[in-house]
This record gives C-alpha cells, sequence and structure tokens, in this order.
C-alpha cells in the first residue's frame, strides 16, 4: 500500500515540479522575460524569479536600451549648457 504523502513532502514535489517548468520554459525560449515566463507557466512573476535566482543560479535582467552618441550630439549637448548658464 502506497503511503500519503505529509504536508511537507508535497510541498517539496509540488516545488520541484515547479522548478522543473520553469526550466523548461527558460530553455525553450531564452530571452523572453522572466515576467512572460510566469505568465506561460501560470506562476507568479515573484516565484518564477526566486526559483531562477536561487535554484537555477541564472539573473535574469532587462537590457537597457541606450542609442549611439555622434559629433552632433555633443554640440548640441553644449549649446543647451550654454542656454542655461
Amino acid at each position: 500500500m502506497k503511503k500519503a504523502l505529509s504536508r511537507v513532502e508535497s510541498h517539496l514535489v509540488g516545488r520541484h515540479q515547479n522548478i522543473a517548468r520553469v526550466l523548461a520554459s527558460v530553455s525553450r525560449s531564452p530571452r523572453r522575460s522572466a515576467f512572460k515566463n510566469a505568465q506561460a507557466s501560470g506562476m507568479s512573476a515573484r516565484s518564477v524569479w526566486l526559483i531562477l535566482l536561487s535554484n537555477l543560479n541564472l539573473h535574469p535582467y532587462k537590457l537597457p536600451i541606450v542609442h549611439s552618441w555622434s559629433d552632433r550630439d555633443k554640440e548640441v549637448r553644449l549649446q543647451f549648457c550654454h542656454l542655461f548658464r
């Protein structure tokens, strides 16, 4: 006869299943955000974030959008500074 799982054991089984779901989701599309992975897996964004950090040793981050500076930009910035001097 199979023994019923205790509350702690069932929590751990559920946790391992969640970790596996997050790992599968990240493996399928590694460029997708943690928030979108959470939506796809039906978990809270916080849970996915914590699993990525603590269990999978991944550090999710967003790349900032930055534009490159041209020589013209420098001139415009200097003109702006001279206006308020």
